[in-house]
């Protein structure tokens, strides 16, 4: 098992992030072997703001991935298009605001 902290990217494998103008983040993992796909996202939405998304373009559906997006407060919608590919749309819900 691979923890987050022992994890080294490897420089020749490139993904794509990018900021939209819609506050979303982009990450393509579909060219990456595993466990590389759910460190690049677990590393990308840890640098979410409140209320920002990030659109992660996948080549399957991450089961393992999902339960370490709800212990970080995250939400996830999966889309699957007719073309096959995956598309996870995570969510970082914004603060609630509360009264003293």
């Amino acid at each position: 098992m691979v923890h987050d902290s022992e994890y080294t990217p490897d420089p020749s494998l490139v993904t794509r992030f990018y900021d939209d103008h819609a506050m979303n983040r982009h990450l393509d993992v579909r060219e990456l072997p595993a466990p590389e796909p759910m460190l690049r996202i677990l590393e990308a939405v840890s640098t979410l703001a409140p209320g920002e998304s990030l659109l992660v373009h996948h080549n399957r559906i991450p089961h393992l991935l999902y339960p370490r997006l709800t212990e970080r407060g995250l939400t996830v919608e999966t889309n699957v298009p007719q073309d096959g590919e995956i598309l996870l749309t995570i969510h970082r819900p914004p603060q609630a605001n509360t009264l003293p």
